[in-house]
């Protein structure tokens, strides 16, 4: 059968050369090799770290300045060229991409969303009057295996819309199909998740006007309660998710009920220490602002070639880097969960926004947990060790916001049934192509991660920063005082034999509560 046939999402995005996958291929090889013999002979940068993710940060950095470099040597003359180069440059999209068959966990429904022609004000005020009403938004439901049998636990009335990461340049729901069914598995939740715009494309605020759409698509179409959405977002998505709040906000729409933030980005002028302090660390390593291939320009300014005053003066907008804004601008959120990575360059930005949001307004109730050992989007990228800790956090966090409010205004989820019978018939074809369901990778019991409630050390703001915002962010974080300053700290440490032996058991309980479904022919 045909990818399209399969996977319509597939039709939007660029296939992998095979002059890309050679090139791919020499980057991994090259820096693989060293990157596990330094593994082995002198330890991993943190000793929960597998050889499989110390290979994975490196060759992840190589990647990135590979790219960069292509750019560098063949700098875009126009804007034209600028997209035909970055679209080249996505060769990272197909390699990652999990086709729908292959979600393990879950099973994924694919549709379209239009984006209709509505007023809108506010930073959407223009954006919303170029739309002509025909443009298509491609989006998908992603529902664990669990959630679908009948006889399992019941589903939450909330949906969870997520936006994926990426540096607002590559990426997509492709991308997070397995991670979106593990999500959807801790949370028992429904898990939808949409393509939107990419940089350079369309610039801020595309992106927003997307996840907008999705939001009017849950709350008029299928009639979902605000009050019943879990916002969701890691990485760019992360921050998109938070403009799209404070949108919510500020233009008076009802706003969601809940929002939680995988390593948000949350600071675009990357000013702060932790880009220094972890860049052999973390995979990233977008703050080069010289470099043609740099996402905060790419995702900010029109203008190519790039004039430089005009993006430094778009970039603390308080949408678009929500850390450096205004303490007026981070007051009246919902209650937010922010994962943040010890070992990710983003790390002192999420501190700093958490900071002085609850700075601004004491009723932001903000529940910050930092795992020691985690790179950038631990949760995906170590999804058997501190990743899975995180999404037990993301669990227990859930049911006690949703225990703190009201019942839901649609308890029968009359617009749950519509969705469950779409995704229940994806299920069947895919099993009815391939068979079996393949299960998550097990949870490590080979760590335990001890919980800790600290003040992290205080922010430095980069030597070469040249933006005033994040001098004055950092100092109004490194001020406060008391709870406002407390961080959940959790750092792994080797658990003791019966502590490992019930680990096992609660690992062994999960997938037996789900074992016999997944394995289920197609009724």
């Amino acid at each position: 059968m045909s990818p399209s046939a399969t996977d319509p999402v597939s039709e939007l995005h660029p296939k992998a050369r095979p002059k890309t996958k050679l090139i791919v291929g020499i980057v991994t090889t090259r820096e693989a090799i060293p990157a596990a013999i330094s593994h082995i002979i002198r330890g991993p940068p943190e000793p929960t770290w597998t050889l499989g993710l110390s290979i994975t940060t490196k060759v992840g950095r190589a990647m990135i300045d590979t790219a960069g470099r292509r750019f560098s040597k063949h700098p875009p003359a126009t804007r034209d060229d600028l997209i035909r180069q970055i679209r080249r440059v996505r060769f990272i999209d197909p390699l990652s991409a999990i086709e729908p068959d292959k979600t393990r966990g879950g099973t994924v429904w694919s549709r379209d969303l239009i984006v209709s022609k509505r007023a809108l004000g506010g930073v959407l005020k223009e954006a919303a009057e170029a739309e002509t009403g025909k443009r298509v938004l491609r989006a998908e439901w992603t529902v664990a295996e669990w959630l679908l049998d009948p006889e399992g636990p019941p589903p939450r009335p909330q949906v969870i819309l997520h936006l994926h990461g990426g540096a607002h340049v590559v990426q997509d729901v492709r991308t997070y199909r397995t991670y979106n069914a593990q999500v959807s598995m801790m949370t028992r939740c429904r898990v939808f998740c949409i393509d939107y715009r990419l940089a350079p494309e369309a610039v801020f605020p595309g992106s927003l006007l997307d996840a907008l759409t999705a939001y009017f698509y849950l709350t008029e179409d299928l009639k979902v309660p605000p009050s019943d959405i879990v916002l969701s977002g890691d990485s760019a998505g992360g921050g998109i998710a938070i403009e799209l709040l404070m949108y919510l906000r500020d233009n008076h729409l009802p706003q969601v009920g809940s929002a939680m933030l995988l390593s948000p980005w949350l600071d675009l002028t990357t000013s702060f220490g932790s880009w220094v302090e972890n860049r052999e660390r973390d995979f990233l390593t977008i703050d080069a602002s010289t470099e043609p291939l740099h996402p905060p320009r790419l995702y900010v300014s029109p203008d190519w070639p790039p004039r430089i005053d005009r993006f430094r003066e778009k970039v603390v907008d308080p949408y678009i880097s929500p850390a450096l804004a205004p303490l007026d601008a981070l007051r009246s959120l919902p209650p937010l969960l922010i994962h943040t990575g010890g070992c990710e360059r983003l790390r002192d930005e999420q501190i700093v926004f958490v900071r002085r949001a609850r700075l601004a307004d004491p009723s932001n109730k903000i529940t910050h947990q930092l795992f020691s050992d985690g790179v950038h989007v631990f949760a995906s990228v170590q999804a058997t060790r501190s990743g899975a800790a995180a999404q037990k956090q993301v669990g227990a966090w859930l049911e006690r916001v949703c225990s703190d409010r009201p019942p839901s205004a649609d308890p029968d989820g009359h617009w749950a049934r519509e969705i469950d019978e779409a995704v229940t018939n994806a299920r069947k074809a895919r099993l009815a192509r391939g068979g079996k369901i393949k299960p998550f990778p097990k949870a490590s019991t080979s760590w335990r991660y001890e919980r800790s409630v600290e003040r992290w050390p205080d922010i430095r703001v980069k030597k070469d920063s040249p933006f005033e915002e994040a001098v004055r962010a950092a100092a109004e974080a490194n001020a406060v005082e008391g709870p406002v300053g407390l961080t959940e700290v959790f750092r792994p440490v080797r658990p003791t034999k019966s502590e490992r032996r019930q680990m096992k058991k609660e690992r062994e309980e999960m997938r037996d509560e789900s074992a016999e479904f997944k394995g289920s022919p197609a009724p």
